[in-house]
């Protein structure tokens, strides 16, 4: 299925005048039949109090249960970008922030329920949504209706074709974050940091050169956003993704008299691989040093999406990224992987085999079961494992794991991966003190779940699936 290569649609919904944004023209909100209709009934202009400027300073909204657009396209697969920003309450005078509370849902496909613009964002800021969805009656439907608060409202849609390309083999991207110039580093090619709609895009707004570092590019310049989260969008074939992120703090820590502690922020890589309160200085071991968070995700939207978001520090940021297509139809073959437990059950190590016959063709596990008392004393000491629980272990779908809130600070990362290294989609929020996840459509077999903390330590759970 594929859709129109050169549909765009770029609505200043609520607005009478088209206007330029990031580049790009948004088209006056007028109802063409056969084109693109609405059905919400009123428009607003924000006021002085707010500061952002078109297409975000209008909106159109309802008074009603609910309001629609509709955008007649050929049958495919298409972008869907909805920008949304506060326009009164919580940001006029004397008013309240949780007021409006609303769903929106883009073609039965993604949805989101009782959006609070304001918690998401602040007032003055952009929440944006960016999901890719197939149509197949020939229109698109974008629907706002009544949540727990009043008026549901859109400020700005775009609508953007997409031609999905099936062969994930030869997509290689590498883009060297924040700066103006392509980059060779270690043999690769980092290309200039360029905003392609359709192929690679951003929406963070600064870029910084660090005269701290002593690292050459692609590491020297950075990209980060003041706001809550920035995005990098890469639109790729459906398929399997090797992503790469280079990490190196350029600033905190470096210059004089800064804090190696302000900067704290989330990643997410495509909903299915999540660093939590990532401290670069700390990750990558002090100045001049780079973290690398390297992550095989599928994509099955024709987009892979990385979002940085702030965590308890401030400006998200990245130095490069890598996305390279891994051929799923022949997996590269992996090393025999040895899991060690301890005699409680509990693992306490995982390495490759080195084994000279390792069976690499079959991919067999093997479990030694061993008594290390030494090591299996320093896990037991260690007060965050002590406060594990996972629960139904084994399990034949759902697992649930908890654990002491007072370590919600310390915890980096969640991680659960099957025999094959793959990452299993976790559903895990920060400071939460929970995590679940469904292996109901896995095959049977041991799985293992990663605890990253910010010391460095490493906790290591097994999983079995019946």
């Amino acid at each position: 299925m594929v859709a129109q290569s050169n549909y765009v649609k770029r609505i200043n919904c609520g607005g009478t005048s088209p206007v330029t944004y990031n580049g790009e023209t948004f088209d006056a909100d007028i109802s063409v039949p056969g084109s693109v209709t609405y059905s919400g009934e009123k428009t607003f202009v924000a006021g002085s109090y707010f500061t952002l400027s078109e297409p975000l300073r209008s909106i159109r909204y309802t008074k009603n249960t609910d309001m629609v657009y509709r955008f007649t396209v050929s049958n495919g697969s298409y972008k869907v970008r909805l920008h949304f920003a506060e326009p009164y309450h919580g940001v006029a005078p004397n008013t309240d922030g949780n007021t409006r509370k609303f769903n929106y849902d883009i073609e039965g496909q993604y949805s989101e329920n009782n959006l609070n613009i304001i918690s998401k964002v602040g007032p003055n800021a952009v929440y944006l949504v960016d999901r890719t969805v197939s149509v197949y009656d020939g229109e698109l439907t974008i629907s706002f209706s009544k949540g727990s608060g009043n008026d549901p409202l859109i400020n700005a849609i775009e609508v953007i074709g997409v031609v999905p390309n099936d062969n994930t083999n030869n997509y290689i991207r590498r883009i060297n974050c924040g700066g103006n110039t392509a980059v060779e580093y270690e043999n690769k090619t980092f290309a200039a940091d360029t905003n392609i709609a359709g192929d690679v895009e951003f929406d963070g707004e600064r870029t910084f050169a660090s005269g701290y570092i002593t690292l050459s590019e692609p590491i020297k310049s950075i990209r980060y956003t003041k706001n809550a989260e920035m995005h990098y969008r890469f639109t790729t074939p459906n398929g399997r993704y090797r992503t790469i992120l280079y990490f190196s703090e350029p600033y905190h820590g470096l210059a004089p008299n800064t804090n190696q502690d302000a900067r704290k922020f989330d990643v997410d890589i495509e909903g299915q691989a999540f660093v939590s309160d990532l401290n670069v200085f700390n990750a990558s071991g002090g100045a001049n040093k780079i973290y690398k968070m390297d992550r095989t995700v599928e994509v099955s939207d024709g987009e892979l999406t990385i979002t940085f978001s702030k965590g308890s520090g401030n400006d998200p940021m990245v130095n490069a990224i890598e996305v390279i297509g891994v051929d799923i139809a022949e997996p590269e073959p992996i090393s025999e992987l040895i899991f060690v437990y301890d005699s409680a059950g509990n693992q306490i190590r995982r390495k490759p085999s080195t084994t000279e016959n390792s069976a690499l063709k079959t991919r067999v596990l093997k479990e030694e079961i061993v008594d290390d008392m030494k090591e299996a004393s320093t896990e037991a000491d260690n007060p965050f494992e002590k406060s594990i629980v996972i629960y139904p272990n084994p399990t034949h779908g759902e697992l649930y794991m908890q654990w002491d809130r007072n370590f919600n600070t310390q915890i980096i990362e969640v991680l659960i991966t099957d025999i094959t290294n793959r990452i299993i989609p976790i559903q895990y929020t920060k400071g939460g003190g929970s995590a679940s996840v469904d292996l109901g459509s896995y095959p049977p077999g041991i799985f293992l779940v990663t605890f990253s903390l910010s010391d460095g330590t490493k906790v290591f759970k097994k999983i079995i699936k019946h």
